[in-house]
């Protein structure tokens, strides 16, 4: 009997043991993350980073566009100016062709009155168009380098992607460590598009201040044109009319 009473009591004994030990590789099996959700936040991670770059790459789109614009204006406000310069001053320069044959029907001598006043009226449009166009080169720079910019700071959004891939190295199999990565990982698809279009955005609105700039220096120029010339056409007719 006591043979027997050993051997159940050594039986208990090891049975409690094993059940212990079991119930520790359980718990730390707990502790650990199971490899699918290792493998859900990998996922994830690699839907941010695919998301991440296509919304980049629809940006750098974006935002070529937006130079292309800003070249055609550029481009197409210059020549329009150009051409409208060239018709006031060959309105200028008709006047100035009736006074010279009013003058010369008139047999009068108008050359003081067109002395240093012709050769102004003539230098004008070339003067006012190189105005316009560096004022233009200004601004076409000028949005090079915010569209440079806004390009750079598109492209470092996905510096946030490969510190969510560092996090979740770190994490190695902690569970919770893993989990509070997933959760950074969704924030980041909803936040990480919207800060790239509020990039792109800030440019377009920066672009359309600056198409507005552009035109805005065609039409100083002529309107400064066109006061300067009739100023000196005034000076002349004037002059023609006390001799006449």
């Amino acid at each position: 009997m006591s043979v027997k009473i050993v051997s159940l009591l050594l039986f208990g004994f090891f049975l409690t043991l094993n059940n212990f030990t079991e119930a520790k590789i359980i718990r730390t099996e707990h502790h650990l993350a199971p490899s699918d959700l290792l493998d859900d936040a990998q996922a994830l991670l690699d839907d941010l980073s695919d998301l991440v770059e296509g919304n980049i790459l629809v940006a750098h789109d974006q935002l070529n566009n937006l130079r292309y614009e800003v070249v055609a204006e550029s481009i197409n406000v210059r020549l329009q100016a150009e051409i409208d310069i060239e018709q006031e001053h060959q309105v200028l320069d008709l006047e100035l062709t009736n006074l010279k044959e009013l003058a010369f029907a008139a047999e009068a001598d108008i050359s003081s009155c067109l002395e240093g006043n012709e050769d102004k009226l003539a230098a004008l449009p070339d003067s006012y168009t190189s105005s316009m166009s560096e004022c233009i080169t200004t601004l076409q720079q000028g949005s090079d380098t915010t569209l440079n910019d806004t390009r750079y700071q598109v492209d470092v959004v996905y510096s946030s992607v490969r510190s969510l891939s560092f996090a979740l190295d770190q994490c190695r199999r902690d569970e919770e460590c893993i989990s509070g990565v997933i959760d950074q990982i969704k924030a980041a698809t909803e936040d990480l598009p919207l800060q790239i279009q509020v990039y792109v955005d800030g440019a377009e609105d920066e672009m359309d201040i600056v198409k507005v700039k552009i035109q805005n220096c065609a039409d100083t120029n002529l309107a400064n044109f066109v006061l300067e010339g009739s100023q000196i056409m005034d000076e002349i007719t004037d002059c023609v009319n006390d001799i006449i």
